[in-house]
């Protein structure tokens, strides 16, 4: 008879009951599908929370706008998240402050005052000092009526003797004047003076020359197109190869509704270096265990972020027997799984339903 791993109840319960965790939060924790916390809560006749939380509105207003607390201390203070607390300040028709403007609330005036005007310090100077973006430092001069000074004032004649003459470089040129490097290039840029490329700025300075290997040097075995005393070497004669899989087509069920679900089993994390796909802002990848393209069982595909799969196409032996196991474990002890044993020998599992 298959097995089936059971849920540990209680946990649910406390997770639940007295920490208020919501159930998707609970599904993370526990590593299953949302679904499944939601039947056990109700098997175990426990009242299901309205998705909207009973939330004291005007508190909310109070301590946003009159005591100037930020979302996030509000959310700590109302035991929710700061996106709650956003969410009910926009249904209330409560304009939200940027992280700029709760930042420049606490901005000592009169320091920026002195910095600027008689420290003679830059707004992006002063922003470094304060520790904030340096927009917000001009609007702040702004509403003081404070004049901005558009230009610093540089020894021209200095710039062109010091980089035509003295053939010194923008970034060494910078240093001299305490600017940065695209000052110095947008002045000689307004002057109509070109521009060296980097190469020729360290002409007549030492730079160590490329390094040239041989074939069957050991220092690159296993790198993609290797560079043999400046060729790259690819297709059959590349350690790598493959012997063109691929390029062989993917197995038509392997659409974006196939990823999609499996980037969904998988938490939308990346299942070598647990990165979340909001944190990539891109979508994961969906590799092959064991790099058939129409092999789209269910067990033999796993999410994974772009730096993670680049990896997979080197040591691939390696890399099968790892995802393989970790598939493996990951499908095991998954409680929503029908594991199929023939003399006690575990052959197959399936989803149920």
């Amino acid at each position: 008879m298959p097995k089936r791993l059971n849920l540990d109840v209680n946990k649910i319960k406390n997770l639940y009951i007295n920490k208020s965790k919501s159930i998707r939060e609970i599904s993370r924790i526990l590593n299953v599908n949302y679904s499944l916390i939601r039947k056990k809560l109700k098997e175990l006749n426990i009242e299901i929370r309205p998705k909207k939380l009973d939330l004291d509105e005007n508190k909310i207003k109070e301590l946003y706008l009159n005591q100037r607390k930020s979302a996030t201390k509000i959310g700590k203070i109302m035991g929710v998240s700061f996106v709650t607390i956003v969410k009910r300040l926009k249904e209330g028709g409560i304009k939200i402050r940027t992280q700029s403007e709760e930042i420049g609330i606490k901005l000592p005036l009169e320091k920026i005052k002195d910095l600027y005007l008689n420290q003679k310090k830059t707004g992006v100077e002063i922003a470094k000092i304060l520790n904030v973006n340096y927009a917000l430092i001009y609007k702040r001069l702004e509403s003081l009526g404070i004049e901005r000074r558009r230009k610093i004032p540089l020894d021209l004649n200095k710039i062109k003797e010091l980089y035509l003459n003295e053939k010194k470089s923008p970034s060494e040129i910078g240093k001299i004047f305490g600017v940065s490097e695209c000052l110095i290039i947008s002045r000689l840029k307004e002057n109509n003076i070109p521009i060296r490329g980097k190469r020729e700025s360290h002409k007549g300075k030492h730079i160590s020359p490329r390094t040239e290997f041989k074939k069957g040097d050991p220092r690159i075995t296993g790198k993609n197109n290797l560079n043999y005393g400046g060729e790259k070497i690819k297709g059959e004669k590349n350690p790598n190869w493959q012997g063109g899989i691929s390029f062989e087509p993917y197995g038509k069920e392997f659409n974006l509704e196939l990823k999609e679900k499996i980037r969904t089993r998988d938490n939308y994390t990346c299942q070598e270096c647990e990165k979340k796909q909001e944190e990539l802002n891109r979508l994961l990848d969906v590799h092959h265990i064991d790099y058939n393209k129409k092999n789209n069982s269910s067990l033999n595909l796993i999410s994974l972020c772009i730096k993670c799969h680049s990896k997979t196409n080197r040591n691939r032996k390696h890399w099968k027997r790892y995802l393989q196991m970790k598939i493996f474990i990951k499908e095991f002890f998954n409680p929503e799984n029908l594991l199929v044993f023939e003399n006690k020998q575990l052959i197959g599992m399936g989803r149920i339903g």
